[in-house]
């Protein structure tokens, strides 16, 4: 043990902001007073000192032994190694690697939300490529007026009704196994003692239906459970008066971004594998 000046030297300093005599009527009303003054005056220090500074809910919590061994994922404990036998996309690593190493639970969803992301365009192309070649390579095709408008109908339709949760769908439908999804998603609801995916949910405002776990009623739930958290984490607008929202350093907020990670993590790890050549 050093002595207390060396303890205090090396010990990170905590600030802390005290607010007296608000002469509120209720606690609830002395606590939004209260964090409406905490609020400005951490803006201010961080303005003027240029440095980053937060209020959190609770001081972070190093994982136990065995709250470390009920994860999911297993680490592997043995020092050796398979040597790879595929060569990976360069940029879903990156992607990969800094929703490994962020502590934030927001910038490891985006990170890993961007490895499904990146494939949204391709798979969408690829899908009218071969809607288009079914129709011409038709024996029956003549290059009619009628069947040339079917094909413009098919390029127009394209561009107008695939949204970005259609497009996410449609990368898990190419990539992901489905059994291994519905068997990893009983796993997860099982360990955390929730039906997450399988009982309707409200999630940032927006209801979201469960799943049966049968085959060919997954991908689309999962896709609306992704896009609804991705939402919440890049839209911050007040639009329709919308009251559930992401917030920042929210303990409520960091644990519904939270709790979908799992999956989504799954979801990048068996997309990199796929894509490899």
């Amino acid at each position: 043990m050093r002595a207390d000046g060396d303890f205090l030297k090396y010990t990170k300093r905590m600030f802390t902001i005290k607010v007296y005599n608000t002469n509120q009527t209720s606690a609830e009303n002395n606590l939004k007073y209260t964090n409406s003054i905490i609020d400005s005056c951490i803006f201010s220090f961080s303005s003027l000192k240029q440095a980053t500074i937060n209020i959190v809910e609770s001081f972070p919590i190093r994982l136990r032994a065995r709250e470390r061994n009920n994860d999911i994922f297993k680490v592997h404990t043995s020092n050796t190694f398979n040597f790879p036998r595929i060569k990976i996309n360069p940029h879903l690593l990156k992607f990969y690697q800094l929703a490994s190493s962020t502590e934030f639970e927001s910038h490891k969803f985006l990170s890993f939300y961007h490895i499904l992301e990146y494939f949204y365009l391709s798979v969408s192309d690829q899908n009218l490529y071969d809607k288009l070649s079914r129709r011409i390579n038709d024996p029956k095709f003549r290059t009619s007026s009628q069947n040339l408008d079917k094909l413009i109908q098919d390029v127009n339709s394209h561009k107008t009704e695939n949204d970005e949760t259609e497009m996410l769908k449609n990368v898990l439908i190419k990539y992901i196994n489905e059994d291994e999804l519905i068997e990893f998603i009983k796993e997860y609801e099982t360990l955390i003692g929730d039906n997450l995916y399988t009982k309707k949910k409200v999630i940032f405002g927006n209801e979201i239906n469960g799943t049966n776990l049968q085959s060919g009623h997954v991908f689309g739930t999962i896709a609306k459970h992704i896009k609804t958290v991705r939402n919440g984490l890049v839209h911050s607008s007040d639009r329709h008066e919308r009251k559930d929202r992401f917030i920042p350093y929210s303990k409520t907020s960091m644990a519904t971004v939270k709790i979908q990670l799992p999956v989504l993590k799954f979801l990048a790890e068996k997309i990199i594998v796929a894509t490899a050549e």
